[in-house]
């Protein structure tokens, strides 16, 4: 009976530390000077924007390396993307004034989204989130939040800043954080 007392109060124990166990991961990403630099409005306007652009795009890594990887439907609109290949175009068509955007993600099939925006020093903002998802193997992501800001660049290219910030635990009582950032650059379709 004793080893079951003292087996109790090491699994207590390692419980509370268990509990206490958390994770805060951060991965900011300092903007692409180059990029922002020159844009084709006044620094608190913001425009609207009726363009196609490619959904491969550039992604800033930081230290003035660029990766060709940036994927613009995936990176922003995941959570509404169905299972299989990603879409060739991103349409996107906002009126600032109204608040309003709608997205049409263009491939093998075509899906039409709308979301409320609004302007933000110059920058476009689309906010989404999303709360208690079960992710398999013990693991519920608690909230998940994705900020994006769309501004144009001088050259009609489409400059996007993600903020991701998630909260997850599992059934081990295991408790974690992450944010991050990431900078991408979209190309037009030319007429």
């Amino acid at each position: 009976m004793e080893y079951l007392s003292k087996f109790g109060l090491v699994f207590g124990l390692s419980f509370l530390v268990a509990c206490a166990v958390s994770e805060t991961h951060k991965i900011p990403v300092d903007p692409p000077i180059e990029w922002i630099s020159q844009f084709n409005t006044d620094q608190g306007q913001c425009v609207d924007v009726d363009a196609r652009f490619f959904n491969n795009g550039e992604r800033y890594l930081g230290n003035g390396m660029i990766a060709q990887d940036g994927l613009f439907a995936e990176m922003v609109f995941s959570q509404y993307l169905p299972s299989g290949l990603g879409p060739e175009y991103v349409e996107f068509s906002s009126d600032v004034q109204s608040g309003q955007v709608e997205v049409t993600l263009v491939g093998e099939s075509t899906q039409r989204m709308e979301f409320e925006i609004f302007c933000e020093f110059g920058w476009t903002v689309l906010r989404s989130s999303r709360n208690g998802e079960y992710l398999g193997a013990g693991v519920v992501e608690k909230q998940f939040e994705r900020v994006a800001f769309f501004r144009l660049g001088n050259k009609g290219e489409l400059i996007v800043r993600v903020l991701l910030s998630a909260s997850f635990n599992s059934m081990y009582v295991f408790n974690s954080e992450v944010e991050s950032e990431g900078w991408y650059r979209f190309q037009p379709v030319l007429p």
